[in-house]
């Protein structure tokens, strides 16, 4: 291992964002991307999600399988997603054209009986997949779409363990969002006191042990020296952190009794250049019984407040970097 500081991890951090900038926008497009939940997609109905500002829609076709197309009718270009989910196919708002999940047009209303629909109305279908119960869609041209590259977390196929998840949206951009959820050290400070964050006194040094770092990402072990936290066996003994470029921060608990399982996926898409969607997984398998009866949406809740303690800090900083970029 190598031994290593803060500055050496924020450095591995930057050194991948520039990597990422010089990269042209074609090239980052080419990854799979979470966008949400599948439990969280309505089979009644159309969802329209963003990948860089391109718009796609979701839906169940007739056969019940999850279909994505592009959220742009060939015809006037109306967003798809406005109009109507109709036995398993999409009907264009505007003018009615209909397409099945294969990006086929079923359907062109305006035209003469016996008239053939011309090929160049049909659309190229998204590949789409769901993997661990997360939606996940091809950016990059559809015939480089492996779904071997997603992501995939084997701790979630363990014995008893069990997920707690939400998403939100969020008025900054994804590197915003995943130097903040790496930045471990803020959390003492900037929490203080919120339930699931930290304390104040904890605050101090990290001490990392980077096992592999480069513009794919890193993985680190590291500890806090000063904290202790709590009785034999539910004591942490020390925490790993791994970002997989350029969607994933997993954050995955030591324990005393190594049978405890406890980790922390913080999966992001970026909506548009300057607005993202966070997808947060966390698992384990030694949930209190209240966490497990919590709802959804009271989570979301408590969720939200942690992210809006940093609001203020990740907007200022966004909007710092943008001044350096203008002069």
């Amino acid at each position: 291992m190598i031994e290593s500081t803060r500055e050496d991890v924020d450095s591995t951090v930057e050194a991948a964002r520039v990597a990422a900038d010089e990269r042209s926008d074609a090239e980052y497009r080419q990854h799979w991307f979470p966008v949400a939940f599948e439990i969280d997609v309505d089979p009644a109905a159309l969802t329209r999600v963003t990948i860089y500002g391109t718009g796609y829609v979701l839906f169940r076709d007739r056969s019940g399988t999850l279909s994505c197309l592009p959220d742009r009718c060939p015809h006037r270009s109306a967003r798809l997603s406005d109009g109507r989910l109709c036995a398993g196919q999409v009907e264009c708002l505007y003018h009615g054209w209909t397409f099945d999940g294969t990006g086929a047009c079923a359907r062109i209303p305006q035209l003469g009986a016996g008239a053939a629909i011309p090929p160049r109305a049909a659309l190229r279908a998204v590949p789409v997949e769901i993997v661990e119960g997360i939606v996940w869609i091809w950016g990059g041209p559809p015939g480089a779409a492996d779904s071997a590259d997603i992501i995939r977390i084997p701790a979630l196929s363990a014995t008893g363990v069990r997920t707690i998840d939400y998403t939100t949206d969020l008025p900054y951009g994804q590197a915003a969002l995943v130097e903040n959820v790496l930045d471990f050290a803020h959390i003492h400070i900037a929490h203080d006191g919120a339930r699931g964050g930290g304390q104040r006194a904890h605050a101090g040094p990290l001490a990392f042990d980077i096992e592999e770092r480069g513009v794919a990402g890193f993985r680190a072990d590291f500890r806090s020296p000063t904290v202790d936290d709590g009785r034999e066996g539910q004591r942490t003994a020390g925490a790993f952190v791994a970002f997989d470029a350029p969607n994933l921060v997993h954050y995955v608990s030591h324990y005393g009794d190594e049978e405890r399982i406890a980790g922390l996926a913080l999966f992001s898409t970026p909506l548009e250049h300057d607005r993202c969607r966070l997808v947060y997984r966390a698992y384990s398998n030694f949930w209190p019984e209240r966490d497990l009866r919590r709802p959804r949406w009271r989570e979301h809740l408590h969720q939200m407040e942690l992210l809006e303690l940093d609001m203020a800090v990740v907007m200022g900083q966004t909007e710092e970097l943008a001044a350096d970029d203008r002069s």
